[in-house]
C-alpha cells in the first residue's frame, strides 16, 4: 500500500518522528521485506509500518502545512506506544505576536541636509 509520500516529503517530517513511550527519535529501518520505523531496542515489540505512519502524518498535517516544510512549523510528531495507535503533533510557537508600539504624531528626529562648504 503506497501513501504517495515522496522521498523529499519524507525528509521533511522524518526527523520530527519521536516515540511517545521512550521519547527517542524514530528511524526508518532498512534491510527488511517492508518499510518500517523503529525506536530504541526494548521499547516496542514491533516496529511501526511506514505506510501507515506516513498516512497518519499526512492526515495530521493536511491543510495546515506541507510535508516538505513540516520542520518549520512542527516541533515534534509523536507516535503512541500503547492502546489505539495514533500520531500527535506538537506545533512550534516561536513567533510572539504582540501589540505594535504607538507612533507619535511627528517624528522626534529631523534630518537636515548637510551643506557643502564652498571652497
Amino acid at each position: 500500500m503506497s501513501t504517495g509520500v515522496t522521498s523529499q516529503q519524507l525528509a521533511g517530517f522524518a526527523p520530527l518522528l519521536y516515540c511517545a513511550g521512550c521519547r527517542r527519535r524514530m528511524r526508518e529501518v532498512t534491510g527488511g521485506p517492508q518499510r518500517v520505523f523503529g525506536c530504541a531496542p526494548g521499547c516496542r515489540r514491533q516496529p511501526v509500518d511506514a505506510g501507515w505512519l506516513e498516512e497518519q502524518v499526512v492526515r495530521a498535517l493536511a491543510g495546515k502545512v506541507s510535508l516538505v516544510r513540516a520542520a518549520e512549523a512542527v516541533a515534534a510528531i509523536t507516535v503512541a506506544r500503547h492502546g489505539p495507535p495514533g500520531v500527535g503533533v506538537r506545533w512550534r510557537n516561536d513567533r510572539w505576536i504582540g501589540r505594535q508600539p504607538d507612533m507619535p504624531a511627528r517624528p522626534t528626529t529631523v534630518f537636515v541636509p548637510v551643506r557643502r562648504s564652498r571652497a
